[in-house]
């Protein structure tokens, strides 16, 4: 079964968030790495058309990563004990603490889905040279 460009990046992006948290469980940073996210690593794109939607769904995942990392900062800083005791200092402080490490994770995932975009946008550029040396060529008098 062939998934949709919109699937393979639902996908893409599960798989990603999924595979960064495993490390971060154990104080690891997870290395960053932007690749295909279609079926062997390759989106089917057949049009420039393909090529801005899917950068523009990128960049909509990213305005979303974005907004989720200032409500989990405005949450971190609204964090107060329920009551003024030790244990409850400790709780709040270690919910500002998981907080603090969501917001690290956040800051990741941008970092990621902005390579992603950069690698979409370089790909785009390379296809519409493609497409404009195939298209000179193929015009009377170009060496068509």
């Amino acid at each position: 079964m062939e998934l949709t460009v919109d699937q393979q990046i639902d996908l893409e992006v599960a798989v990603t968030t999924f595979a960064e948290s495993v490390p971060r469980l154990f104080g690891a940073q997870p290395e960053i790495v932007a690749g295909g996210g279609g079926e062997g690593g390759h989106y089917n794109i057949t049009s420039l058309d393909e090529f801005e939607s899917l950068i523009r769904r990128w960049q909509d995942i990213q305005d979303k990563i974005e907004d989720s990392g200032k409500k989990l900062k405005v949450a971190a800083q609204t964090v107060a004990p329920p009551a003024e005791d030790q244990p409850s200092r400790d709780q709040a402080q270690a919910t500002v603490d998981s907080l603090e490490k969501a917001v690290d994770h956040n800051a990741a995932m941008v970092i990621y889905a902005q390579g992603y975009i950069d690698k979409l946008i370089s790909a785009r550029d390379a296809y519409a040279a493609t497409e404009d040396g195939n298209a000179a060529a193929l015009r009377p008098g170009d060496g068509g």
